[in-house]
């Protein structure tokens, strides 16, 4: 009588190998669908990474764009600022006065820079200057220039300055120096020697955020009357609320 065919060593040969076959199959859909997931999943990812890089790259040259617009908008209110305050005096006179807002920037160790105020607009000769005073929170002797002491005290400030020596006084340069709230050479190297300056702080979302000062080689045409520091401050106020409209 012959062995059942279920019980023959044949057929569980046939069967392990099936079983193996079966595992191997299964291995091979396995690893092919794990890179057939990778690939989707890559072409996904860049796909995603390269919409997020435009999307970036679209909202940095939109911010680009604003901060152009609203640099335009605000000399176009210096302009305007000069012709209200110095509207007595002569066109031919106009280049000795000039308006300049600063913005403060935050110190930067890694670059050796201090906290200071820099050229943010400019109406006026040398608009591309490179002037920057440094300011400090905590000691008052500490910030530069007029500006530096409206940063300061928080508050409008005038002040009037005698005359840059023609010549090596050395005593004038250091009165003149004094007055301006600058060291001697600082003073020496700034390309305009202001006679008088006035200012005011300029806040953003309730913060400090820079100064607007008008300056003049002439004595005179800036004062401390109540009406001038108003203007400036209205002008401040103004340029203020457009610079919270362009970060929103």
């Amino acid at each position: 009588m012959s062995v059942p065919w279920h019980k023959r060593p044949k057929f569980w040969e046939w069967v392990e190998l099936a079983a193996a076959g079966g595992a191997l199959a299964s291995a091979i859909i396995a690893v092919w669908d794990k890179l057939a997931g990778a690939v989707w999943g890559s072409a996904c990812g860049a796909v995603l990474l390269i919409a997020k890089f435009t999307q970036k790259r679209l909202e940095k040259q939109e911010r680009i764009d604003r901060e152009r617009m609203a640099r335009q908008m605000i000399k176009t209110l210096l302009r305007g600022m000069i012709d209200d305050y110095f509207a007595q005096v002569p066109d031919e006179n106009r280049y000795q006065h000039r308006a300049t807002l600063f913005i403060c920037q935050d110190a930067d160790p890694a670059r050796g820079l201090p906290k200071r105020l820099e050229i943010h607009v400019r109406v006026g000769v040398f608009e591309d200057s490179p002037c920057v005073l440094r300011v400090d929170e905590n000691e008052r002797s500490k910030c530069e220039g007029v500006a530096g002491q409206i940063w300061f005290l928080d508050a409008p400030h005038t002040e009037e300055l005698p005359e840059w020596p023609a010549n090596d006084d050395m005593t004038a340069k250091a009165a003149y120096a004094g007055k301006g709230f600058l060291s001697i050479e600082r003073a020496a190297a700034l390309h305009v020697k202001s006679r008088v300056l006035s200012g005011v702080m300029v806040r953003v979302f309730g913060r400090k955020w820079g100064v607007l000062i008008v300056d003049s080689q002439t004595l005179g045409f800036i004062t401390k009357h109540p009406q001038k520091v108003k203007l400036i401050r209205w002008y401040a106020d103004l340029i203020g609320q457009m610079l919270e409209e362009a970060m929103r």
